[in-house]
């Protein structure tokens, strides 16, 4: 049986009206769609427009803090090498009479700022005071070395000598045994760092000082030792070599 054609015709007016309806529903949403992405975009374009700016200052900002704390840095590294002469200039003055080790540095300290400014500023006072600070520690080291050479060089008393040469070398190890020590290990310690710096800075002058002192020591020991043995001869002319009393006791 064949559908009525006025039916037929009634249905696909509906389904296109519908379908029409449809489209121009799509239609809308599409335009409301696309004005709100269109919107969007905007707020973001103008977004953009006002945070870039700030990034773009925050980045300089912070390039800035770095370049400033770089040229704090360096300024207290600058000024460091200003202030040794007020520092170090009070103990350079009263020398190195028992505290050498704090002396030593003081002139380490100077030795550097000295190179610095030789660098740098060699124009600068500073570089001026440091190299008369320098001048004056190390001839103060010059004068404590001759002072403690001259304080612990002492003649050797012609008895302890004799005593000495009369010792048997095949005596028991538990005897009392003759010993001169002139010069203590920590004192001998204080003399070593003082002629290694002044070995180090080209002053030799110690090793003159070292030679007289310790060589006019050496002569007057032998003189003593002299004297004694001429006074112990009496009026002999032929001298005779008399043992200690400590050499007769044992």
């Amino acid at each position: 049986m064949m559908e009525d054609p006025g039916l037929k015709l009634e249905k696909e007016t509906n389904s296109l009206k519908l379908l029409r309806e449809k489209m121009d529903k799509c239609s809308s949403l599409s335009k409301d769609m696309c004005s709100i992405l269109t919107s969007f975009d905007e707020h973001l374009m103008k977004l953009e427009q006002t945070i870039l700016p700030v990034y773009l200052e925050t980045g300089n900002l912070q390039r800035r803090q770095e370049n400033i704390d770089k040229i704090l840095d360096r300024l207290d590294y600058v000024i460091q090498y200003y202030n040794v002469p007020k520092e170090v200039e009070s103990k350079i003055r009263d020398g190195p009479s028992g505290c050498l080790q704090s002396y030593l540095e003081c002139l380490k300290k100077i030795q550097s700022s000295i190179n610095f400014f030789q660098k740098n500023n060699q124009d600068c006072q500073e570089l001026v005071e440091l190299s008369t600070l320098f001048d004056d520690g190390a001839e103060s080291l010059q004068v404590e070395f001759r002072n403690i050479l001259y304080r612990y060089s002492k003649p050797i008393p012609a008895i302890t000598v004799l005593d000495m040469l009369g010792m048997d070398d095949e005596m028991p190890a538990d005897e009392d045994k003759v010993s001169v020590e002139q010069i203590p290990d920590n004192v001998l310690q204080d003399l070593i760092k003082i002629s290694q710096w002044l070995q180090t800075h080209n002053s030799e002058e110690y090793i003159n000082v070292y030679s007289s002192i310790r060589s006019n020591v050496l002569t007057r020991s032998i003189q003593n030792l002299k004297d004694h043995l001429k006074n112990s001869s009496g009026s002999s002319n032929t001298l005779t070599v008399q043992n200690s009393p400590q050499m007769v006791n044992s």
